[in-house]
This record gives C-alpha cells, sequence and structure tokens, in this order.
C-alpha cells in the first residue's frame, strides 16, 4: 500500500473556513489536483424550503458533484455503502491508487473530534494515505491532522453506520475523464455564471419544488419566519430552530464570500463589493439569530434580525441589479426584477 509521493500532496491541511465539512474536503481534493477552485464555487441563490419541524435553507441550487463534472476534466464520483468492511475496502482500493479520499463519519465516534462522545453529526474528512495499518487523515474543517489505526477506523465505521447516518455512510473520490490530458479547469464565462445567479435568486427557469420559495421572495419569507419562530411557547424546540437557523444562513454568508473571490478574480470590483456588503449583512443575521439561541429569546433580538433583513434584501436587489446590467444584450437580458 503506497503513501502519498509526488507534488499532488504538497500541503496536509487546507485553511479556509468558509467552507462546510464536505466543501472544504472536496476543495482539497481538487487543489491536490491543481485545479483552480475559484471558479467552482461562485452560487449565490437562497431557497426556503417547510419541512415537518420547521424550515432548512439551501444557497445551492447545483450539486457540487454537477459542477465539478461541468468545469472540471474530472468527476466526483460518489460510492453509498451500507457494510463496514465494503466501506473500509473501497477506502483502501481509492488510497492505493495514490488518491484521497473523502469518508463519513460520525462526530461522536471520532477520536480526535473536538466533540468526541457528546454530539452526534454527520461530518467529512478527507483520507490522505495508509501504511502500516494506519490511514493519514486531514480533518480540515477541524484543522487537524493525524493518523488512525485500522481498528479505530474500523470502529468509527461500524458505530457511524449504526447511528444518525441511517446505515449508510458514502466515500466521495475525484476521477479524471482522460488520464492524458493533463488541463483540469474547463474555460466558463463569466455571463453564465451571472446569469445562472440571476435566474436563481429571479426564480426563472428554476425547477419547482413544493413547498418551496426560491429568490428575492425567500428573502422576504425568511422575516415572517423569524416572527413565527419568536411565537414558539416551547424554548427548546425555538432554540433548536434558531441554531439551525444560524447554521444555514451562515452558509447563505459563505455563498456570498466566494462568489465575491470569484468577481475580483474577473475584475469585477464594483459586483465584487456588492455582494461582499451582502456576505457581511447575512453573517449579522446569523450571528444575532445564534445570540438569541444562547440566550433568552426576546422582542431586541427580533427586531434586530428584521431590519438585517430587509438591509440584506435591499443588497441583494441591488447585486441583480448590477448583474443585469452587466448582461446588457446577452440572452440573459431578459431577466427583470
Amino acid at each position: 500500500m503506497k503513501c502519498w509521493e509526488g507534488n499532488e500532496m504538497d500541503f496536509t491541511l487546507y485553511s479556509e473556513t468558509r467552507f462546510n465539512c464536505f466543501h472544504v474536503c472536496v476543495a482539497a481534493a481538487l487543489l491536490r489536483k491543481n485545479a483552480d477552485t475559484v471558479p467552482l464555487f461562485t452560487q449565490s441563490g437562497y431557497l426556503v424550503t417547510k419541512i415537518d419541524d420547521g424550515v432548512v435553507i439551501n444557497p445551492y441550487y447545483k450539486d457540487i458533484d454537477q459542477v465539478i463534472r461541468e468545469r472540471t476534466y474530472m468527476n466526483l464520483e460518489t460510492g453509498r455503502w451500507n457494510n463496514k468492511e465494503d466501506y473500509k475496502a473501497a477506502i483502501l482500493e481509492y488510497l492505493d491508487e495514490n488518491q484521497s479520499v473523502i469518508m463519513e463519519a460520525d462526530l461522536y465516534y471520532l477520536p480526535f473530534s473536538p466533540y468526541k462522545e457528546q454530539l452526534h453529526a454527520n461530518h467529512c474528512i478527507e483520507l490522505i494515505g495508509y501504511k502500516n495499518k494506519e490511514f493519514e487523515y486531514c480533518d480540515h474543517y477541524y484543522n487537524c491532522h493525524g493518523m488512525l489505526s485500522l481498528q479505530e477506523m474500523s470502529q468509527v465505521i461500524e458505530y457511524s453506520m449504526g447511528s444518525l447516518l441511517g446505515g449508510q455512510l458514502h466515500t466521495h473520490y475525484l476521477r479524471p475523464r482522460n488520464l492524458h490530458n493533463q488541463t483540469v479547469n474547463v474555460p466558463i464565462a463569466l455571463e453564465q455564471v451571472l446569469l445562472d445567479n440571476v435566474k436563481a435568486m429571479l426564480d426563472q427557469d428554476m425547477p419547482s419544488i413544493p413547498g418551496s420559495v426560491r429568490g428575492l421572495p425567500a428573502v422576504s419569507v425568511t422575516q415572517d419566519i423569524i416572527r413565527e419562530i419568536g411565537q414558539i411557547g416551547d424554548p427548546a424546540l425555538r432554540s433548536k430552530l434558531l441554531k439551525r437557523f444560524a447554521d444555514e444562513l451562515r452558509e447563505v454568508s459563505h455563498t456570498r464570500y466566494h462568489l465575491q473571490r470569484y468577481l475580483v478574480s474577473v475584475g469585477e470590483q464594483r459586483l465584487a463589493d456588492a455582494y461582499a456588503a451582502a456576505e457581511q449583512s447575512w453573517m449579522v443575521i446569523a450571528n444575532l439569530i445564534f445570540k438569541s439561541y444562547l440566550s433568552d429569546y426576546n422582542s431586541t433580538y427580533e427586531e434586530r434580525v428584521l431590519s438585517r433583513l430587509e438591509r440584506v434584501l435591499e443588497q441583494e436587489t441591488y447585486s441583480i441589479t448590477l448583474i443585469q446590467a452587466l448582461l446588457g444584450h446577452s440572452p440573459g437580458s431578459s431577466t427583470q426584477l
């Protein structure tokens, strides 16, 4: 079994706090392939979906595997496993090909987790090598790098499969579509990136999802959700919803940050500044909601959140207006506010 050699492993941990645990692993794996990740994280949507115990907020309108397929010469392949031995064998097979692999686990059972035996939650780490019956792992999200014995890994897999992950774990693995093609990124037009985001925020040519509101109207709906949470009499339920809400809005903020980085890279500073302002507002909202989760929820918090939501709606609308001006007479110029 090989350990890492060559130039693909010039780094171990990838430090980027504006990614969730899955996306930071994907970004690290892409960087090991010498990919430019900036053009791959440009989604800036907003989808609110009602579920049985509240709502889910999602800023992404494409899965990352679709983005990688469209914008690189690689595929992000996903394996689904409900047998611990098959899962472990798949991981070893990927590593034997001298490739990194992303695995899932329950935070509760990871020996190096800051939430070991405290919190059950789905988590992703990147495995980058195997030697002497030890796995080398990178937990980019929690900035942790080290080794797991074969026995420890077997226990992590077994316990994770039996806990909240529904008896099924996933592997994610980058595979080049053409081994002879040294080019990694597929050129992408700025106009297409802008048009995709306009359509997402104006809900044009987007799939219909029952119980969902998309784009700018969904930002207004978020104000109603905040008011509804404030009316919940059960403190435990209210705290649960506030915590999830804060986490999801933090992810929304991160997407604006990554789009802003891309816009700077292509010289669109004015539009980048507009998204940077929206990014900051979303983060302020997320932090306010999280503070209200930690303390007693009251009308003062609610008023501040509602005020900020009004502000971020203006900022998001302004960004779309700027995009429409940039698109000019392109095919996307028919999009209207």
